[in-house]
C-alpha cells in the first residue's frame, strides 16, 4: 500500500489516491497504528466525490476513534455517517425509547414468523443498505459503552432486523454475534448463546477466519456472564488465537481481558494478575486506552490492590467518555486504596465510579461490581472510626447499607457479583446485631459461590463467617479464619515478587537431544524413506502435520540456485527471493510482517499471508527447499515452527545421505547440533564420536572409536549407566535422559546430561545414541543457588518466627477481645435507647458503668493495635481539615465526666477560632483526649489544667499545663517509650499501660508536627504539640 500511495501521489489521480489512502488506513487499523490510520482515512475523506463514499469513511474513522477509546468522536463520526445516508436517528429520550420499542416489534416477528419476514430480499442492488447496517453495528459497540442500555439496544436491534431481511451474510453473522452479549443487559443468557452458535456457524460456512473469531469472543462474553467462567475461557482463547492471526489486536484484547476475569472468579489470581498486567502493557502499545484501563481492575481485585499507584493514576487523570472502562478505572483504583487502608479516599472514588454509571445508563455485568465494593468501602471506613464519633459511625453504616441494597438488586441480574453483594449484607447486619439475618446472607453467598465455582469469594465469605463469631463445619471461628485466610493466601499472588520473576522470560532455542524424542516417530517415516521422492514426500507430511501450513511444497535446488517443484505440482506465485534469502541464510527464514521486504516479488500480489522456506542440504550443500504457505492467517510460523522445521530438514538431509551411501552417517544431524554425539554397539562399545568431542572435552574423536565407553565414565556411574544401556537395548525402551561424568583431557570430570536413543534396529545406524550436552557450569551454579536458598530459608524462618509472635498477639487480641466488645457495646447501646424496654434510674447506672468499662478496655486494645501498625509501617492517616477550636473543645467534652468528680480548675485559651490544620480529626482526637486524661490524672484537687492554642510562625501550638507532681528527672528522658510507666505513677499506683505518650508522639509525628515535654517534680508538667498549619484555608459555616 505504501509503494502504491507513493505512486498515485506522483500521478496525481484524485480517485486513485482516494482508494489506496483508505485501504492503507485499513491496514494500519488493524496493526493499531491508529494515528497514522486516521490520517490516511482523513486523506481518503477529502477525496470522496459521493455520500455513500463519505458515509463508508466516516464509519471507518469512527471505528479508529472507538479503538483508542475515543468514544466522543467515534459517536460523531458513526451518526454523521448514517445521516449521511439519509437515515434519521433518534436526539431525545423519548423518541429513542419509540424507536425501540418498534424494533422490538420487528424483531419479535422476525423471531415468530421467520418464513414471512426473514431472508425475503435479494442481496444485489442493495450496497447501501448493507453499508447502513455495519453502521449501525459500530454505533451499538460505542453505545455500549457509553450511551447506556436504550440506546445500545435500539442500534443493534435496528442493524439485526436490516440484516435479517436478507439471505445469510458477513453483516448478518456481526448482527448475531453482537446480540450475544446485547443479551447478557437484559439478562438472557441462553438466547445470548444461541445467538452467538447461529454467528459462528454462518462464519464457518462463509469461511471467515477473523469473524469466527470475534463470535467465538462474544461467546465467551456471554459465557462470562453467565457464570461459566471455564467455557468462557476455552472460547475466549479460540478467538484470541484467530483474533491475533488474523491481525486484529483490538478485538483479540478484548477477549484476553475476559479471561483475565473469568481466571480472578476462578480464584486462579495468579493467572488473572500475569494476564492483566501483559495485557495492560500491549494495549498501551498499540494506543488501546479501553483494553489499558479494564485491565487494570482484573489486576488490582486479583491481587488484593497490589498494583502500582502510577499506573491507575495515569488512566484516571485522562479525559474518558467511555464510562464502562472509566467505571473498571475507579473499581480498581477503589481496591487499591482499600488495600493500604486509606477507606475514606476509597469511598470518593467508588462513589464517583457509581456516578459515571448512573450517568451513563449503564446496566450490564462490567459496572455491577461498583456497588458491592462501595459497600466494603463505606463499612471499612465505619470500622475504622473511634469510639468516641459514634454519630459518625451510625451515617457511615447507613451509607453502606444503602449501597450494599441497591449492589444486591443489581447482583440479582449478574450473578457474578451475588457472593460479595451477599457477604457485605450479612457484615452490616451483624453491626446492627441481626445475628440471624447474618447467618442467612452469608450461608446464601457460600452457596452462589459454590454453584459458580468461584473459590476466592467462597473463602472471602468463610472468613466473613467466622469474623462474626459464627461457629462453621465444626470448627470454632477463630479456626473458621484460620482457615479462610490461609486459603485465601494460597491463591494471592505474591504482591512482592522476586527481582525478575515478573519480566518476560526468554526461552532458549532446544538442543537436539531435547527434541529427538519428541519427534522420533517423523524421524522414523524420513529415514527409512527408500529414494528422494519418498524422502521428499515424507518432509511434505511432516510438515503438513507439524507446521499448519495451507500448501507445504519441497523445491529442488539446480546449480544456479533457482527453484522448482520437486513434485511437479503448480506454485502459485512462488517468491523467488524467500528461497534465495533461505539459501543465503543456510536456516529457515519466514515472510516479514511488513510485506515491504518483499516489494519486488510477487508475494506482495500474491494473497499469501504466511510463508516459511527452508534449505535441505546434503553433504554440506543446499539441494532442495522447503516451502509452507498459509494464505489466510498471518504469523504463522513462529520460534517453535522454525525449530520444527530445522529439525525436518536436518532428518531429511541425514536421509538423503544415507540414501545416496555416504559414509557421514548423521553428518548433517551432528553439524547442525550443539551436543556431543556418540554412536555405542550392543556391547557399550564406542563405534562414532562426533567432532564435538574436541571442542567439549579436549579429545580426539578418533582415539576413542572402539574403545569401551567405561574408559570415559566416572567410576561411580559407570554401574548405573552401562545398565540403563542394557535395559535399552533389551528390553527396546523408550529415549530417556540420564545425568553422568564424563572424563576430560585435563583429568577433570565435567558433568553431563546425556539423552539415550535406541536405534540398534536402524539399519543406517544400529546401534545406540547418546546425545551429550556439558552442564557442569549449570551444576556449579545450581550448588551455589541451593546453599544461598538454605542460608535465606533458614534466615527467613527466625524472622517469620519472630514476627508470628507479634502477629498472634494482635490477632489474639483482635478476635478475642475487639469482636465481642463490638457486640457489648452495640447491645449496650441498643438497651440505653429503649430496645429492651424502659430501665430505671439503676438500671441506667448500672449499664453506665459497664459502658464505660467497656469503653475503657476498646480503648486498650485500640491502643495496642495502633501501636501494632506504628511498628509494622502500615499506619495510616485519612487527612482533612481541622479547626483547632472544635479539635479542643471536643477533647474537653470527652474528659467531662472525668472532671466532675475532680475538684480542679480548668482553663481554655483558644486563639484564632478559624485556625485549621490538615489532619486525621479521629487520631488527633485520640492526642488531646490522652493529654487532658494524663493532667487530669496527675493534678491533686485544688489544682489547675489550662490548655491553650496559638499560631507561632507557620505552625499551630498547643500547650496542655497542669500543677500535677511532675515526672521525675530521670524518667523523662524515656516517657515517650513503650510501655515505660513513671517511678511516681508505679508508686502511687495510677492506672495505665504505658502506650499512650508513645501513640501520642507517634501520631503527631505522622502529622510531619512535633510534641516536647518540660515537667518540674512536684511543680507541675507542660506538653507542647506542634502541628504545621494549612495555607489560606479556614472553616466555613
Amino acid at each position: 500500500y505504501r509503494i502504491a500511495l507513493a505512486a498515485a501521489a506522483d500521478e496525481g489521480d484524485p480517485a486513485t489516491l482516494a482508494t489506496v489512502a483508505e485501504g492503507l488506513g485499513d491496514v494500519l487499523t488493524l496493526q493499531g497504528a491508529y494515528d497514522e490510520a486516521t490520517i490516511q482515512l482523513d486523506v481518503a475523506l477529502s477525496l470522496a466525490t459521493s455520500d455513500p463514499q463519505r458515509a463508508a469513511l466516516e464509519g471507518r474513522l469512527g471505528d479508529v476513534a472507538f479503538k483508542r477509546g475515543d468514544q466522543r468522536s467515534a459517536r460523531i463520526h458513526l451518526e454523521q455517517a448514517v445521516r449521511r445516508l439519509g437515515r434519521r436517528l433518534p436526539r431525545r429520550a423519548a423518541g429513542l425509547l419509540v424507536a425501540l420499542l418498534a424494533e422490538v416489534l420487528v424483531q419479535v416477528g422476525h423471531s415468530v414468523l421467520p418464513r414471512l419476514f426473514v431472508g425475503r430480499r435479494v442481496r444485489q442492488g442493495a450496497d447501501e443498505e448493507f453499508l447502513a447496517i455495519r453502521l449501525y453495528s459500530r454505533l451499538a459497540y460505542v453505545y455500549w459503552f457509553s450511551a447506556g442500555k436504550v440506546a445500545c439496544a435500539w442500534a443493534h436491534l435496528r442493524e439485526m432486523n436490516l440484516a435479517e431481511r436478507y439471505p445469510p451474510s458477513p453483516e448478518l453473522a456481526q448482527a448475531y454475534s453482537e446480540h450475544a452479549p446485547v443479551m447478557t443487559m437484559a439478562p438472557w443468557f441462553s438466547r445470548g448463546i444461541a445467538y452467538a452458535q447461529r454467528s459462528l456457524a454462518i462464519r464457518r460456512d462463509l469461511g471467515d477466519l477473523w469473524g469466527q473469531g470475534q463470535s467465538l469472543n462474544f461467546y465467551g462474553v456471554v459465557l462470562y456472564a453467565a457464570s461459566r467462567y471455564r467455557e468462557s475461557i476455552e472460547k475466549c482463547g479460540e478467538a484470541v488465537r484467530l483474533l491475533e492471526a488474523t491481525g486484529d489486536c483490538w478485538e483479540a484484547n478484548t477477549a484476553s481481558w475476559h479471561i483475565a476475569f473469568a481466571h480472578y472468579r476462578l480464584g486462579e489470581l495468579s493467572e488473572a494478575v500475569e494476564l492483566s498486567r501483559s495485557l495492560h502493557a500491549a494495549a498501551l502499545g498499540i494506543g488501546d486506552d479501553t483494553a489499558a484501563g479494564i485491565s487494570l481492575s482484573g489486576w488490582s481485585r486479583a491481587s488484593g490492590g497490589h498494583l502500582p499507584a502510577e499506573l491507575v493514576r495515569a488512566h484516571l487523570d485522562q479525559r474518558n467518555d467511555d464510562a464502562h472502562t472509566a467505571a473498571e478505572v475507579h473499581v480498581a483504583e477503589g481496591v487499591r486504596l482499600l488495600a493500604e487502608g486509606s477507606y475514606a479516599d476509597a469511598v470518593t472514588v467508588l462513589e464517583d465510579a457509581a456516578k459515571i454509571v448512573r450517568r451513563a445508563g449503564l446496566r450490564q455485568e462490567y459496572v455491577a461490581p461498583v456497588l458491592p465494593w462501595l459497600a466494603t468501602a463505606l463499612r471499612s471506613q465505619a470500622e475504622a472510626v473511634g469510639p468516641y464519633q459514634r454519630s459518625r459511625r451510625r451515617v457511615l453504616l447507613r451509607r453502606a447499607r444503602r449501597a450494599a441494597r441497591r449492589g444486591w438488586w443489581v447482583a440479582r441480574f449478574y450473578r457474578n457479583n451475588a457472593p460479595h453483594a451477599l457477604r457485605e449484607r450479612a457484615l452490616l447486619a451483624k453491626l446492627q446485631g441481626r445475628e440471624s439475618e447474618a447467618r442467612r446472607l452469608l450461608t446464601r453467598s457460600l452457596a452462589v459461590a459454590d454453584a459458580q465455582e468461584a473459590p476466592y469469594e467462597h473463602a472471602l465469605s468463610r472468613r466473613a463467617w467466622g469474623r462474626i463469631g459464627l461457629a462453621l463445619d465444626g470448627l470454632d471461628p477463630d479456626q473458621v479464619v484460620a482457615e479462610a485466610d490461609a486459603a485465601i493466601a494460597a491463591m494471592l499472588p505474591d504482591p512482592n515478587p522476586p527481582p525478575g520473576t515478573t519480566d518476560p522470560v526468554l526461552v532458549p532455542s532446544l538442543s537436539l537431544a531435547d527434541r529427538f524424542a519428541t519427534v522420533l516417530a517423523v524421524g522414523r517415516q524420513i529415514g527409512s524413506a527408500p529414494s528422494p521422492p519418498a524422502i521428499y514426500a515424507a518432509v511434505r507430511g511432516a510438515a503438513a502435520a507439524l507446521l499448519r501450513g495451507e500448501w507445504c511444497h519441497v523445491l529442488d535446488v539446480d546449480d544456479t540456485g533457482l527453484a522448482a517443484t520437486a513434485s511437479n505440482e503448480h506454485i502459485d506465485m512462488l517468491s523467488h527471493s524467500l528461497v534465495r534469502r533461505a539459501l543465503e541464510a543456510g536456516r529457515p527464514v519466514v515472510l516479514a510482517d511488513d510485506p515491504v521486504a518483499d516489494s519486488a516479488d510477487s508475494i506482495v500480489m500474491s494473497g499469501l499471508r504466511s510463508a516459511l522456506c527452508a534449505p535441505i542440504s546434503c553433504d554440506g550443500r543446499p539441494v532442495a527447499c522447503l516451502y509452507v504457505t498459509h494464505g489466510n492467517v498471518g504469523r504463522l510460523f513462529g520460534d517453535e515452527e522454525i525449530q520444527l522445521t530445522e529439525f525436518i530438514t536436518t532428518l531429511a538431509g541425514a536421509a538423503l545421505e544415507h540414501v545416496a551411501g555416504t559414509e557421514a552417517r548423521f553428518g548433517s544431524l551432528v553439524r547442525n547440533s550443539s551436543d556431543v554425539i556418540t554412536i555405542v554397539d550392543r556391547d557399550a562399545t564406542i563405534v562414532y564420536q562426533s567432532s564435538a568431542v574436541t571442542r567439549v572435552f579436549g579429545l580426539e574423536p578418533e582415539t576413542m572409536v572402539r574403545t569401551p565407553l567405561a574408559d570415559w565414565l566416572h567410576p561411580d556411574d559407570a554401574s548405573v549407566i552401562l545398565d540403563t544401556l542394557a535395559k535399552v537395548v533389551d528390553d527396546g525402551g523408550e529415549p530417556c535422559l540420564v545425568e553422568c561424568r564424563l572424563r576430560h583431557h585435563d583429568g577433570s570430570w565435567r558433568h553431563v546430561e546425556t539423552a539415550i536413543n535406541n536405534l540398534v534396529q536402524d539399519p543406517g545406524v544400529n546401534g545406540v545414541v547418546l546425545n551429550s550436552r556439558d552442564v557442569s557450569d549449570r551444576k556449579e551454579a545450581e550448588r551455589e543457588v541451593q546453599e544461598t536458598l538454605e542460608r535465606e530459608h533458614r534466615m527467613r524462618e527466625r524472622l517469620e518466627e519472630a514476627d508470628k509472635l507479634k502477629t498472634d498477639f494482635v490477632s489474639s487480641v483482635s478476635h478475642e477481645l475487639r469482636t465481642p466488645l463490638t457486640s457489648i457495646l452495640g447491645y449496650l447501646e441498643m438497651l440505653s435507647d429503649g430496645y429492651g424496654g424502659e430501665l430505671t434510674d439503676e438500671h441506667a447506672r448500672m449499664l453506665g458503668i459497664v459502658d464505660r468499662n467497656a469503653q475503657r478496655l476498646l480503648i486498650l486494645i485500640e491502643e495496642l493495635l495502633i501501636m501494632s501498625r506504628v511498628e509494622s509501617g502500615t499506619f495510616r492517616l485519612s487527612k482533612g481539615p481541622v479547626a483547632i477550636a472544635e479539635l479542643v473543645d471536643g477533647a474537653l467534652q470527652a474528659v467531662h465526666p472525668d472532671l466532675t468528680c475532680r475538684d480542679l480548675q480548668v482553663t481554655v485559651d483558644v486563639a484564632g477560632e478559624a485556625d485549621v490544620v490538615q489532619g486525621d480529626s479521629g487520631q488527633l482526637d485520640r492526642v488531646m483526649i490522652n493529654l487532658l486524661s494524663n493532667a487530669i490524672k496527675f493534678t491533686p484537687d485544688g489544682g489547675r489544667v489550662a490548655v491553650s492554642a496559638r499560631r507561632e510562625g507557620d505552625a499551630m501550638v498547643i500547650r496542655v499545663r497542669d500543677t500535677g507532681m511532675g515526672i521525675p528527672v530521670a524518667d523523662q528522658a524515656r516517657i515517650f517509650d513503650r510501655f515505660f510507666r513513671s517511678s511516681a505513677t508505679q508508686h502511687l499506683a495510677v492506672p495505665g499501660t504505658g502506650l499512650g505518650l508513645s501513640i501520642t508522639k507517634a501520631i503527631i509525628e505522622e502529622h510531619d508536627g512535633a510534641i516536647a515535654i518540660t515537667s518540674r517534680p512536684g511543680e507541675g508538667t507542660e506538653v507542647a504539640v506542634t502541628l504545621p498549619l494549612e495555607p489560606a484555608v479556614t472553616m466555613v459555616e
